[in-house]
């Protein structure tokens, strides 16, 4: 892939390059009241001597024969690659970048304005574990209230609730593999010091990454009506198993199956291209 094509993506790229696409949907089920704010996982992050799945800059693409063979003065030449922004000052560069190619409303629609990749990393480390507070979180918040039907002391989720969710999956589930892989290789030396600034001096943030998706992939599938309680302010799954979860598979299933399936599907092809890219299996 040309260098040029790294910034060819959409909005949607830029969220799912930090996995933190499931923010979108990670959050508790209310009736419309803002999420209380949750402290950021402090999990330990393991200290390999080497990263597992390391990112390695794109190698120019080798001329072919016939470039080769073109004279000097009628080829084109090559767009310089602009150099990266640090981290303090990447989201004006970045929200400009995308808002080439996707249009400034997407922009202002799915992205927050300000710490795009350190709120990503924040959200990706989190996944796992419990939600992070939504001003940790790179996406706007999905709006509406969650649907519920009630039936005497019963309470189950509404398919409807899938719907509000549309618009974000589908943004994610038709956006390129490779170039979502090539932008992150791009900008991955932010998101490595985003992911140290967060105290984890000698973890790797692409190891996490995969990490992240293998346990994402790992969700559980829920195709009948999701029976919800409603404790105090926010509904829960009445399915101990299913309230156990961590924050991403719990997203991953209040999407509904059809969207899960496709969303899975995504993270499948992108673990793939990543790991083709590091070598790794």
């Amino acid at each position: 892939m040309k260098r040029g094509a790294w910034i060819a993506i959409g909005v949607a790229a830029l969220v799912l390059v930090a996995v933190g696409v499931l923010s979108l949907f990670g959050t508790k089920l209310s009736k419309g009241e803002p999420v209380a704010e949750a402290p950021v996982a402090e999990a330990e992050a393991p200290t390999p001597t080497k990263p597992q799945y390391p990112i390695e800059p794109s190698a120019p693409e080798p001329a072919s024969l016939e470039s080769s063979e073109t004279p000097a003065d009628e080829q084109a030449p090559e767009p310089e690659q602009p150099p990266l922004p640090s981290l303090a000052d990447s989201d004006a560069p970045l929200r400009s970048e995308l808002a080439q190619t996707t249009g400034p409303s997407a922009v202002e629609r799915f992205l927050v304005p300000d710490a795009l990749i350190r709120k990503a990393v924040v959200t990706v480390d989190n996944l796992d574990s419990d939600p992070v507070s939504r001003r940790f979180r790179p996406v706007t918040q999905v709006q509406g209230t969650v649907p519920v039907i009630r039936s005497g002391d019963s309470i189950r989720l509404d398919s409807a609730n899938y719907a509000r969710y549309e618009p974000w999956v589908q943004a994610f589930t038709t956006a390129s593999p490779e170039q979502l892989v090539a932008v992150y290789t791009r900008y991955y030396p932010l998101f490595q010091d985003a992911y140290e600034d967060l105290g984890y001096p000698d973890g790797y943030f692409n190891d996490r990454l995969v990490q992240i998706i293998d346990h994402l992939l790992a969700t559980p599938e829920v195709t009948g009506p999701i029976a919800l309680k409603q404790p105090k302010v926010f509904f829960e799954f009445a399915d101990p198993k299913l309230e156990r979860l961590s924050w991403g598979q719990k997203a991953l299933i209040r999407i509904g199956p059809e969207q899960a399936r496709a969303v899975k599907q995504q993270l499948r092809s992108v673990r793939d291209t990543l790991l083709a890219q590091s070598g790794g299996q």
